[in-house]
């Protein structure tokens, strides 16, 4: 690629040589950018460049699609010169957590999803599977693989037949020595082998071509099903052992059987930055192992847990480059300081954290946010609040903040476990006017539904007042105070609009 140094007639001089070039050669060169802002500049450096590099470069880096989208997998099966370019799949179903993102496939694909509704396929879920799988054998060049499904094994008859497709389908990922990325998501259905039940495809094989994969630098896997035994978690801790650049690793297991303690005494991460686990066990072994593993690993700059016990205080020096801490509780202890007893370690300088998450603002915890950089926080979420007079000292303490959020709940007739008392929305406005730089606000519904008389014109007079209050703001709760769905508000001089938009789901206390 050209520096930005580089002499305009330098520049000329290459573009002018590159664009005598053979389109193999180009199509070569190419296949060697990785990065989508690289490939888009390269692609923009001339109309020749963009003739060739948009439709077989750009438009192959990511493929993302429902499963019944087929014709996307028969297009690549058809074209594996196409499906070389290929960096990042990622497949889901409509009850899978990659719903909202929109899908992206190559322009050459018809549409198959109307409105966000599944065309019907007669095809079954192993033929889907494999018709998924013979497209992966072409992609060279893998490097990203996300899958996110959630259906359930219906048919007996077909049991045999499905294991035998997902073992051919990681049997093609794991051939991939590029693959550095890996997201299983929400497979876990409490399905088990019937009794007496028996095949070679199932995870429980050393053979298993999942636990061949290795030199993985991000690992996300949330309720699989391989992780139920312990067997299994074993041969993941090999997956994990076989990657020593590993600098993202997520776990999010709500079945109480997980075994974390098995996970985390065979591992050892060396370049770890992120660490987010979330597990329904109680077992006070398992959080000492998590309290050793943090002591242990000083890389970690962004630690995110949530579990039914807590985690005991750590050791002083812990922890010294954390940029982002969340520590969640499935149930209240009473500890409002719960996990974060190392913000006030004096063997350290104030820290400069850019997240906080989950903490229960008391006087007791507001003296803790005391030791924490005032103008390095930018995120803080809240898991409750004695009184709103807290929050605003805590909007003083931390007037830099663009991102707020307090538990989305009705504060002045359902307040209990979050809040002493109740709180009137117009409470809030001490809060909003002592943070000048507020981007996001979750926590209330400040919009009605616009279907209700004059809802309309009260959110239109509403979007005017926030941006006249707190013009930085740009997204705040929707009025069904859905997770998935916020209002964004945008600011053109004196007209001020609203629209709804999508977000996709959340874990590990961090809303996207």
């Amino acid at each position: 690629m050209l520096s930005h140094s580089s002499s305009s007639d330098e520049r000329s001089t290459v573009i002018r040589f590159a664009r005598h070039l053979p389109p193999e050669l180009l199509d070569l060169i190419a296949s060697f950018v990785d990065s989508h802002r690289d490939l888009l500049a390269f692609a923009c450096a001339c109309r020749a460049f963009k003739r060739l590099l948009i439709p077989w470069h750009l438009d192959y880096r990511l493929v993302r699609c429902h499963i019944d989208r087929q014709c996307a997998w028969s297009h690549l099966v058809e074209r594996p010169d196409l499906a070389r370019n290929v960096r990042g799949v990622q497949v889901y179903d409509f009850r899978s957590s990659m719903q909202p993102l929109p899908d992206r496939v190559p322009p050459a694909v018809s549409r198959t999803v109307v409105d966000g509704e599944a065309v019907k396929t007669a095809m079954s879920t192993p033929d889907k599977l494999l018709g998924i799988t013979h497209a992966l054998r072409s992609m060279d060049n893998l490097q990203d693989f996300r899958w996110s499904t959630g259906w359930s094994y219906v048919c007996p008859n077909e049991i045999e037949k499905q294991l035998f497709a997902e073992f051919e389908l990681w049997a093609a990922v794991s051939q991939k020595s590029t693959l550095r990325r890996l997201e299983v998501l929400d497979l876990w259905n409490g399905w088990r082998p019937p009794t007496g039940f028996a095949s070679e495809f199932t995870y429980d094989s050393d053979t298993y071509p999942l636990w061949s994969i290795s030199n993985l630098s991000v690992v996300r896997l949330s309720n699989v099903r391989f992780l139920q035994q312990q067997g299994c978690i074993l041969r993941f801790c090999e997956v994990l052992r076989r990657s020593p650049t590993l600098e993202s690793l997520s776990l999010n297991v709500i079945d109480r059987s997980f075994d974390l303690l098995i996970l985390l005494r065979h591992c050892q991460f060396s370049n770890l930055r992120q660490l987010c686990v979330e597990v329904g066990s109680r077992s006070a072994s398992a959080m000492e192992a998590f309290a050793r593993l943090l002591e242990h690993t000083p890389t970690l700059e962004d630690v995110r847990w949530k579990f039914a016990s807590t985690v005991r205080p750590l050791e002083a020096r812990s922890l010294p480059a954390l940029k982002r801490l969340s520590a969640w509780e499935y149930f209240d202890s009473g500890h409002d300081t719960f996990g974060f007893d190392l913000l006030v370690d004096e063997d350290l300088p104030p820290r400069a954290l850019e997240t906080i998450a989950g903490i229960r603002l008391t006087p007791s915890s507001l003296a803790m946010l005391g030791r924490v950089d005032s103008s390095a926080l930018r995120r803080l979420e809240l898991s409750g609040f004695d009184t709103i007079g807290l929050v605003v000292e805590v909007a003083n303490m931390f007037p830099r903040l663009t991102w707020l959020a307090i538990p989305s709940i009705d504060y002045m007739h359902d307040y209990g476990g979050v809040t002493n008392e109740p709180v009137h929305r117009a409470q809030f406005a001490d809060v909003l006017e002592a943070l000048p730089e507020l981007e996001v606000f979750h926590g209330i519904s400040l919009f009605k539904d616009p279907d209700l008389e004059a809802g309309t014109d009260y959110n239109d007079e509403r979007a005017l007042e926030l941006a006249t209050f707190c013009p930085t703001l740009r997204r705040v709760d929707h009025w069904d105070m859905n997770p998935n769905t916020v209002v964004i508000l945008e600011s053109g001089g004196e007209h001020v609009t609203w629209r709804v938009e999508k977000i996709p789901d959340y874990w590990g206390g961090y809303i996207p």
